[in-house]
């Protein structure tokens, strides 16, 4: 497949705070080939454009920004499958049981969607007074899913949502004052969500507001000290459906938030800062409500209304080392959680009208979530870069000592980048290699499928610009999974049914006037 997009600046020597810009793309893909195989209609199609214009010097400006997100994208329609035997079939199968060749076409099941975001920002810098600034913003989303079962009307879509979303955020900012830095801000937000089809979560609406304060205090040129607080209120009012009438149900939560960080200089190129913070989210309406097919996923998801806020104490600790040949940073982590909520697979599978799918239903308890993230970058050469990273991340039930599911495999990446000028032109070359390990850690007997094996992917990046006078110019080859290696990634739920995408080129080209 290919993308193509654009976008054109402007100015007026008439009036120079003025500026414009407008932009746009296209994309068409066909089926994703996996190393042995095509995934029959993943194809996607997407036409986008956005348009902005601002008019700002150094003390005051507005700039006011409107875009369109429209796609046409297939559905798997190997993980659509029709009754329970054959879903067991397909759980044991090598290979999906329906396939097809490369073609664009894109059949049911698929998804339209349609996301508009409306934008006005602006500032105003007094000077002693400190900085104030606002954004709001307004975003449209339509989704329409069309399933496999085509029903009475074959072009109507099986299910509809339409969600708008109007926000508000100000702030005021000083720096002035001695080795202070404020912020205080406040925000809002209000959302309506309506559907249209078969039932998946019911129609709501959100009211939210929060306020905030930040401090950041510089001690000295070795100390930095930045605290922070927060407080939110938010109602959710969800209108459920029972019989010929509808019964309305109010969700109301206030609850504050706070964060204190130290950072310092510990030596020539050594940093090192810790942070303490708590923070919270409300279940939101899917986790409370969902009772039916989640579409793009092909899974059958049940909520749970008794799902109370989720709260956690996030703990963390960096150590970072900087000179012009070595960066190195690593952070150790830990997140108390009072009532995290996850999603977990549930069996027996569902049987609906629309076909057979795994079950997921969201599951409340007290966790900790704890690791570590490792990156080191060395500049060995001239033309030489080495750079590595390793994630590792542990999550445990704290109620009955299990690992909690669904969560990422430790994982490590080394790569290379090489790079050289030659008579104004820069080449580089980035061969790299990522290893992802098998997810031991999973509660016993809880998913239709064994975690997938662990894997190793090669990639490498070539490229080439030249820069002159009248723009640049801009020429990469990527290849990922340069030796088409077969593998099954354990967070993608398509894993019940194929293997990720096979090798693959993309070759990049611009050109800047």
């Amino acid at each position: 497949g290919g993308h193509t997009s654009a976008s054109l600046d402007g100015k007026f020597k008439s009036l120079k705070p003025f500026r414009w810009r407008a932009q746009g793309s296209l994309k068409k893909l066909g089926n994703v080939n996996a190393p042995d195989y095509y995934l029959k209609n993943t194809g996607v199609e997407e036409w986008n454009f956005s348009l902005t214009t601002t008019l700002a010097d150094s003390v005051k400006g507005i700039t006011a920004y409107y875009s369109q997100f429209n796609t046409n994208l297939g559905i798997f329609s190997a993980s659509h499958i029709g009754n329970l035997t054959d879903l067991q079939r397909a759980f044991e199968a090598d290979s999906p049981l329906d396939s097809s060749g490369f073609e664009y076409k894109t059949d049911r099941p698929y998804q339209r969607v349609e996301h508009e975001l409306s934008k006005v920002d602006g500032f105003l810098n007094t000077g002693k007074a400190g900085k104030l600034s606002f954004v709001y913003g307004r975003q449209y989303n339509l989704r329409q899913e069309f399933d496999r079962h085509r029903g009475l009307d074959s072009k109507k879509p099986g299910l509809q949502f339409e969600i708008v979303t109007h926000s508000l955020d100000l702030g005021w900012e000083e720096t002035g004052w001695e080795n202070h830095w404020f912020q205080i801000g406040a925000s809002m937000l209000t959302q309506k969500n309506t559907y249209e089809g078969r039932y998946f979560i019911p129609n709501f609406r959100k009211w939210a507001a929060g306020i905030y304060v930040i401090d950041q205090w510089r001690l000295s040129n070795k100390w930095i000290v930045e605290a922070g607080v927060r407080f939110d209120c938010l109602l959710q009012r969800v209108y459920q459906r029972e019989g010929d009438k509808v019964r309305t149900i109010d969700y109301e939560y206030q609850q504050p938030s706070i964060s204190v960080g130290l950072e310092k200089r510990i030596a020539k190129y050594w940093n090192w800062r810790t942070n303490l913070a708590s923070a919270w989210r409300p279940p939101n309406v899917s986790e409370l409500y969902s009772n039916g097919l989640h579409h793009g996923a092909a899974t059958f998801e049940i909520g749970d209304t008794n799902l109370a806020r989720e709260v956690s104490y996030n703990a963390s600790m960096a150590l970072a080392y900087s000179n012009k040949k070595i960066q190195f940073e690593t952070e150790f982590f830990a997140n108390m959680m009072e009532g995290f909520i996850y999603l977990a697979p549930e069996f027996p599978a569902t049987l609906t009208i629309r076909g057979a799918f795994p079950t997921y239903a969201y599951r409340q308890t007290d966790a900790i979530l704890y690791g570590l993230d490792n990156r080191i970058r060395y500049k060995t050469l001239k033309w030489l870069t080495v750079e590595s990273s390793t994630s590792i991340l542990r999550a445990r039930n704290l109620k009955d000592g299990s690992w909690i599911a669904l969560m990422p495999a430790d994982q490590t990446s080394l790569s290379l980048e090489f790079d050289h000028e030659i008579n104004g032109f820069k080449l580089f070359a980035t061969p790299s290699i990522q290893w992802v390990n098998k997810q031991w850690r999973v509660p016993s007997n809880s998913d239709y499928v064994q975690p997938p094996e662990a894997y190793i992917l090669t990639n490498i990046i070539l490229g080439i610009t030249r820069a002159a006078a009248q723009g640049e110019t801009h020429f990469n080859l990527e290849i990922n999974n340069l030796f088409s290696t077969q593998y099954r990634s354990y967070l993608n739920r398509y894993r019940y049914f194929a293997d990720e995408m096979g090798r693959n080129f993309v070759v990049r080209f611009s050109q800047t006037f």
